[in-house]
């Protein structure tokens, strides 16, 4: 059974990258997206589904019918200020439930493939669902139950709602003679959905005499630093964004690594910088 289960893995792994990029990407209604924002963390060993519940809702769409009917009523002082104090009080009704409302739980279900196509539901308490068996080509239906006593449904999409991972800066080396930095990243994945040429990292490096941000399409890139000065400290963190078929938000920004330019004269293998303590 191991066997089976190992092997339908791979195979979703190696249909996931064969699979056109032409897809189109479910979501729920305009008013279920409104009120909560989900990310996945996808790996082939298991993925996670993570939801947030936006403030709001529909308590903004109330509020202009409100205004709208107030505008077209011609009626006294003493009708308006009545009205303004209902108004009021219902606000603050919609406020405090707004405060109050929060993800109880959530209900991932889903046709199982591995187990002759069956239906399943995955429930878990909190906003978060982690499990082996979500597949980013599985089709899920999300029910979020609300500590108010609501319910929001929707389908969602792993694979176009990716936040990958913080990547990591494995290595910094200097080029004094053309004032160049290259940047060297890797990932926490290996032999996984998210790889180093299906993302874009991102680097922001700092100094006293710079403060930058680019974008890399690849994990190795030289970066210009204008004016590079000798033994000087700079600051450099990294995140990454999937790209092409796996669609998604930025990862959180990677620690800051401090690294120290060389000083004149020094010999090749010196001018591969060693990060240092990192910075939070």
């Amino acid at each position: 059974m191991e066997l089976t289960v190992s092997g339908w893995r791979s195979g979703m792994l190696l249909l996931l990258l064969l699979l056109p990029a032409g897809r189109q990407a479910q979501s729920g209604d305009a008013d279920v997206e409104s009120r909560i924002s989900c990310t996945s963390d996808i790996s082939v060993l298991g993925s996670s589904l993570t939801c947030q519940l936006l403030p709001g809702g529909d308590q903004d769409q109330d509020q202009d019918q409100d205004q709208e009917q107030e505008q077209d009523q011609d009626q006294d002082q003493d009708q308006e200020q009545e009205q303004e104090q209902e108004q009021e009080q219902e606000q603050d009704q919609d406020q405090d439930q707004d405060q109050e409302d929060s993800i109880q739980s959530m209900r991932l279900c889903f046709v199982d493939f591995a187990e002759q196509r069956r239906p399943k539901c995955l429930e878990d308490q909190g906003n978060s669902i982690t499990h082996p068996d979500l597949n980013p080509l599985l089709d899920l239906n999300l029910t979020v139950y609300l500590t108010g006593g609501g319910r929001l449904q929707t389908e969602v999409d792993l694979k176009k709602i990716v936040m990958p991972r913080s990547p990591e800066l494995r290595n910094v080396t200097f080029d004094l003679e053309a004032d160049e930095m290259l940047v060297d990243v890797r990932t926490p994945y290996q032999n996984d959905y998210l790889t180093t040429s299906n993302q874009m990292f991102q680097v922001h490096i700092c100094s006293s005499s710079a403060n930058m941000t680019l974008n890399m399409s690849t994990h190795v890139v030289s970066v210009h630093l204008p004016q590079l000065q000798l033994s000087s400290e700079y600051r450099v963190r990294v995140r990454s964004i999937p790209q092409g078929f796996l669609q998604g938000s930025w990862s959180p920004w990677s620690c800051t690594v401090r690294f120290t330019s060389p000083a004149a004269g020094t010999t090749a293998e010196e001018r591969s910088g060693a990060p240092r303590d990192g910075v939070s």
